[in-house]
């Protein structure tokens, strides 16, 4: 039974790192790519289209993949764009299916996507009638507003107003020691996210492979893809956990800026990837195990 379980484990792994992750992450370093090198104007242009957003979103999401709607997701949040268009984008999409689809059965997916997008932009117009979306926005500044700030500026003006005696020197000295882990984990982030990316490339490579039905594990060596695979979720949890935890601050979310480093950007978009990844890991496993506890019951 442990052993079913742990191949049940090690398979959800695989599927969520090699058949969905990496191409989120292709998709979402593509899009930030291009913001980049327009120096933010892509964001920029979309942001100031407010009554053309649900069509845009709907044509974005038609992209294979799910990244665009992850991409959408910080505009929405910072009020760059209405919740029409990341409604839009979501129906629009046939995520990592559109990869299957265009190798077997191109006609049909694209009558499928014009399908999608017409039926897309009709529902974010009619979303964008409500006020859906600006409850939404307003809930979510309220969580952060009360959420404590990880900022190093925030921990500074702890040291400054600690205050004397025994409470303060221990407040002074949590403080400094939440300070240091944040110093260490974001120097870890900074240097260890570009290794990050080169894991997810060589599972792109080969989650394409697999869409053409070449079997990774029989290739030059042995078991490549389980290796690849587990790897890469379990660096995704971890870097998922650690970006709870220390590498919420956002100061482009702050400042409303649109033109973020390209450092900046690897960092931002592995952490979205790291998230997109354990989740799927967490629903796929969680599918596998019903399916196990349902079958051994019959």
């Amino acid at each position: 039974m442990m052993q079913e379980v742990l191949g049940l484990v090690l398979a959800s792994a695989v599927s969520a790192f090699i058949d969905i992750g990496v191409f989120v992450g292709a998709v979402l370093l593509l899009f930030g790519y291009i913001n980049y090198r327009m120096a933010g104007a892509l964001v920029e242009s979309i942001a100031k289209s407010k009554k053309w957003q649900p069509v845009l979103g709907a044509l974005l999401g038609a992209t294979p993949g799910c990244g665009v709607a992850i991409f959408l997701k910080p505009l929405f949040v910072r009020g760059s764009i209405r919740f029409g268009a990341v409604i839009a984008a979501l129906i629009a999409t046939t995520g990592d299916s559109a990869f299957v689809m265009l190798a077997t059965i191109p006609h049909q997916y694209v009558v499928i996507s014009a399908m999608a997008v017409v039926l897309a932009v009709i529902t974010g117009y009619l979303v964008d009638r409500t006020t859906l979306g600006t409850k939404l926005v307003a809930a979510y500044a309220r969580r952060r507003a009360d959420r404590p700030s990880r900022h190093p500026a925030a921990e500074e003006g702890l040291h400054c107003h600690a205050g004397g005696g025994g409470a303060g020197r221990g407040l002074r000295r949590q403080t400094r020691q939440e300070a240091r882990g944040h110093s260490l984990v974001l120097a870890i982030a900074h240097r260890g996210y570009p290794w990050y990316w080169l894991l997810l490339g060589a599972g792109l490579v080969l989650g394409i492979l697999g869409l053409f039905q070449v079997d990774v594990d029989a290739l030059f060596i042995p078991n490549l893809g389980l290796v690849l695979g587990t790897a890469g979720t379990v660096l995704s949890i971890g870097l998922m956990l650690a970006g709870r935890q220390y590498l919420d601050y956002d100061p482009h979310e702050e400042a409303g800026q649109n033109a973020p480093s390209w450092q900046e950007i690897l960092i931002r978009n592995a952490r979205e990837t790291a998230f997109v990844i354990t989740w799927v890991f967490v629903g796929l496993l969680a599918y596998e195990l019903v399916v196990l506890v349902i079958g051994g019951g019959n």
